[in-house]
């Protein structure tokens, strides 16, 4: 999250620097792109930085949430090239085009970043895209990339979150601000049926009274070890696969449960 605030970059260029990035990643897989040397510079400064934040997963990824503004509508596009393209026509549709676009003043983005020093391989995640790769194994393509704006941004915007860690803030932020459709994760069903009690009825609406008893009767045998698993099925072949998906299929009533099995 950079709660300072970067001249340099807002929220169309740096959309636009990962649809550009995301699209040259896919195509270059035999090379790994080249980038111009100041970038270079910049990545060796963030992944340096990084090393102060903690790792989420076993393969050494960082994780952090940045923020950058949407600026104004001069940071979006040319009005009379809109125009004369025939984009637009007026500058009222200019400017609902602008906010349809891009709707809120301040955006969030998932950063993610791995490295595998042994191998000389660094990655970095923008908004859930692959936007950066510099792979030692693979050959540099002829043609480089000056993406040193752009580096630059992540490069304060990794300053600034390890500001906020070091001085409390960052989490207390995301707390409070982080939008709703970037909250992801797991609930029990019970406390999902607490809030929504309606989602429960409809749930069991069409469960016999039978099955609900024989299932928790059969949890109450089971031990907590899934390898103790009384009547735990050996193997499975092709067919029992198929067979038992047939019965979810028949459970939930979908269309071609009359059909046979196939073999």
């Amino acid at each position: 999250m950079n709660e300072l605030k970067h001249d340099k970059l807002k929220v169309p260029k740096i959309r636009h620097y990962i649809r550009i990035l995301k699209n040259q990643n896919r195509m270059s897989t035999d090379n790994s792109p080249t980038y111009d040397e100041h970038t270079y510079e910049l990545l060796d400064e963030i992944f340096a930085l990084l090393k102060r934040v903690s790792p989420v997963s076993e393969n050494g990824a960082r994780e952090l949430w940045f923020t950058a503004e949407r600026g104004t509508i001069e940071d979006f596009e040319d009005f009379d090239e809109m125009l004369e393209d025939g984009e637009v026509e007026s500058r009222e549709e200019f400017e609902q085009y602008w906010k349809n676009e891009f709707p809120d003043e301040t955006e969030w983005y998932h950063f993610g970043a791995v490295e595998d020093e042994t191998i000389g391989y660094r990655a970095i995640f923008l908004g859930n895209k692959f936007v950066i790769e510099d792979d030692s194994r693979k050959q540099r393509s002829s043609f480089t990339y000056d993406i040193s704006e752009f580096a630059q941004w992540l490069l304060d915007s990794v300053k600034d979150c390890i500001t906020e860690l070091e001085n409390g803030s960052y989490n207390e932020r995301a707390q409070k601000e982080l939008p709703v459709q970037h909250r992801t994760g797991t609930i029990l069903r019970k406390h999902l049926w607490d809030i929504f009690p309606d989602a429960r009825e409809s749930f069991f609406e069409n469960l016999p009274q039978t099955n609900i008893d024989d299932f928790v009767r059969y949890a109450a045998e089971q031990d907590d070890k899934p390898s103790d698993l009384k009547g735990r099925i050996p193997s499975m072949t092709a067919n029992d696969f198929y067979y038992f998906c047939s019965l979810g299929y028949k459970a939930n009533s979908y269309d071609g449960c009359e059909l046979p099995l196939r073999k």
